[in-house]
């Protein structure tokens, strides 16, 4: 299911969760809903909507100003040189393909990316992954160009896709001050689909 509406015309999640806030305060006119947390369409994990333009507004301001924080674990093919760091690329999208490459000299959008190692086995490496910026395809241009392209992703270098199209990227943890009452909100997933390993919520930090 994708986050919100695309070329397939499948049901997005933003089109159900609005169904579903019409269906439950039963408005008979549109309703107004945000986004500020979604996926690409073959990952997993937490997505986060907000119900009023206001609302929306403060956590666009938000994300301007650095104050949300996501992380992400992803399982890749192959192990890094190091077991951790932070990678700054210059990313440049071609939207016809749904491509994203690598530009050099700074030609393209900045993208910072902090990752660690969580845990390394039979030749392949779970990361937890902090995005500083929010680049189309970040992580995964990222992780491939560590030598790591995540299970199942054969758009950035993986050697197979995964029996259900997927790909091992999945959106843990979500932190962001609440739109009035300013409170520090943080939302932990952890992912429950194969291929990923049991993983317990207090591994999940740098």
């Amino acid at each position: 299911m994708p986050s919100v509406p695309d070329i397939s015309e499948d049901l997005s999640a933003y089109e159900w969760v609005k169904t579903y806030i019409k269906d439950i305060k039963k408005k008979p006119g549109n309703v107004y809903l945000g986004i500020f947390q979604r996926l690409d369409r073959p990952a997993s994990g937490i997505l986060a909507f907000s119900k009023t333009s206001k609302s929306s507004k403060r956590m666009t301001d938000a994300m301007k100003k650095g104050l949300i924080k996501k992380q992400y674990l992803a399982l890749t093919e192959g192990t890094p040189k190091k077991t951790e760091g932070e990678e700054t690329l210059w990313l440049k999208k071609d939207r016809r393909k749904n491509v994203v490459t690598i530009g050099r000299n700074g030609n393209g959008q900045r993208a910072v990316t902090k990752w660690k190692v969580l845990n390394i086995k039979n030749k392949k490496t779970l990361f937890l992954v902090e995005p500083k910026t929010g680049r189309p395809h970040q992580i995964r241009v990222t992780l491939s160009h560590l030598g790591c392209p995540i299970l199942g992703d054969v758009k950035y270098g993986a050697s197979a896709p995964l029996r259900d199209r997927s790909i091992a990227l999945h959106a843990t943890r979500l932190s962001f001050p609440h739109p009035t009452r300013k409170e520090l909100m943080t939302f932990t997933a952890l992912p429950y689909r194969s291929p990923f390993p049991k993983i317990k919520e207090d591994e999940v930090s740098f």
